[in-house]
């Protein structure tokens, strides 16, 4: 294991035992203290231990030379940086610049050259950059299956050329340099078209939540209705939008979009529509989730159903009087959240902890319906939200990716 990467996951580690204390912290506050204030300690104590386990969970995945919680891990670090603000505005300048310092540091390790070639995440070969002249260009073949195939301009090489030695992995979809006319132009793969998109999902998450934690209205309202088409044009870049799963996850996010904005706008109209759309988004998800056989995972590990169903029961038994009127419509929309979790525990890690993250946010919406708040509330529930979705899309779209069989009819020729 490479000396960035092991810092990272002992930074992670950390940081996870760290949440665990504030949480054993928050909880002897509660009931030490103005017991007016114990539910809300508890509350952020639960979500204290929920974070540290995330933490622990992905630096275990990525020990175990697995990178799909890698995403999480870094947009977990990216959190830090609102945070630090927050300790900037209370006067705590010292722990705001460590609060900083911290996320950009381990943002960086997790990101490094060898870090990605440790965990196989787009590594890719390089080709000279000029063939020598009077060489003519040729189209690369790949074996697939017992036959032999040329794929498209991306991967065009000179004839008779030497590559130079790199110690990188070969990838089929990397950028490439080819030829029109007598001008040199680079194609720009799908997967650096995918980094792009993720690295500025990553960037209006973290202004999203600058904006919600400094209650800049004018931000939020920017920043919130980019995050779920940046996700959906992750999912037509990635693979377009040729199979019925890929157009039902569009449109989910569609909705998810429409609903996001009706919650910026205050009035229980407004919270009903934006509930609605969500609803629309959860059939969209389980539906595609039980397309990919998420039934067979949840019947091999009867466990999973466990966690959904009792944060559903610990919301609505104690908080049922205090929904008034939206109670109903409540329990039947946490019903169908809470089986979408429970589709996605049954498909894989990912997609089961945005699940379960989206569920936590959701409920946490519903607990300023019934009329108590807590500091921060809306910061956790915006980060888990962003969280969610984007473990939820990248961990179908992994599934979805290992499940289509590369054939020779959809290779160029």
């Amino acid at each position: 294991m490479p000396l960035p990467l092991r810092t990272a996951l002992s930074s992670l580690f950390l940081q996870g035992l760290g949440l665990i204390a504030l949480a054993g912290w928050l909880v002897y506050l509660s009931l030490t203290h103005d017991q007016t204030a114990a539910g809300a300690g508890f509350a952020e104590a639960v979500v204290c231990v929920g974070a540290a386990a995330l933490l622990i969970a992905a630096a275990n995945t990525m020990r175990d030379r697995s990178p799909g919680m890698r995403g999480l891990a870094v947009f977990s670090q990216l959190a830090w940086l609102p945070v630090g603000y927050f300790l900037f505005q209370a006067e705590l300048t010292g722990w705001g610049v460590a609060a900083w310092c911290l996320g950009l540091f381990t943002v960086a390790l997790l990101v490094v050259r060898s870090t990605r070639s440790w965990l196989g995440v787009d590594v890719l070969d390089t080709v000279d950059d000029e063939p020598p002249s009077g060489q003519a260009l040729r189209p690369r073949q790949h074996a697939v299956g017992g036959d032999v195939f040329t794929v498209s301009l991306d991967s065009y090489r000179p004839v008779g050329h030497t590559h130079k030695p790199s110690a990188r992995r070969e990838h089929p979809e990397d950028a490439r340099h080819t030829r029109c006319g007598n001008r040199r132009v680079r194609v720009i793969s799908v997967s650096n078209m995918k980094r792009y998109l993720v690295a500025a999902f990553a960037v209006v998450a973290v202004a999203n939540l600058v904006s919600v934690g400094i209650g800049n209205a004018t931000l939020e309202w920017v920043t919130k209705p980019l995050l779920m088409p940046l996700l959906a044009l992750l999912i037509v870049v990635g693979g377009g939008l040729a199979h019925h799963h890929a157009r039902l996850m569009v449109l989910g996010l569609a909705a998810a979009t429409i609903a996001d904005v009706a919650l910026l706008i205050p009035g229980q109209t407004a919270f009903l529509a934006g509930m609605g759309f969500f609803l629309i988004m959860q059939v969209c998800y389980i539906r595609v989730f039980l397309g990919l056989n998420a039934w067979s995972g949840v019947k091999q590990r009867v466990w999973v159903v466990a966690a959904p169903v009792a944060i559903l029961f610990a919301f609505f038994i104690p908080l049922w009087t205090s929904l008034g009127p939206l109670a109903g419509p409540m329990l039947v929309y946490g019903t169908a959240l809470a089986f979408m979790a429970v589709c996605a525990m049954g498909l894989s890690l990912r997609a089961g902890v945005g699940g379960v993250l989206f569920l936590i946010s959701d409920l946490l919406i519903g607990v300023n319906v019934a009329g108590l708040d807590f500091t921060g509330r809306s910061l956790i529930i915006m980060s888990t939200y962003i969280a969610a979705q984007y473990l939820l899309v990248t961990g179908w779209a992994a599934l979805a990716a290992a499940a289509t069989p590369t054939t020779p009819a959809s290779i160029k020729t």
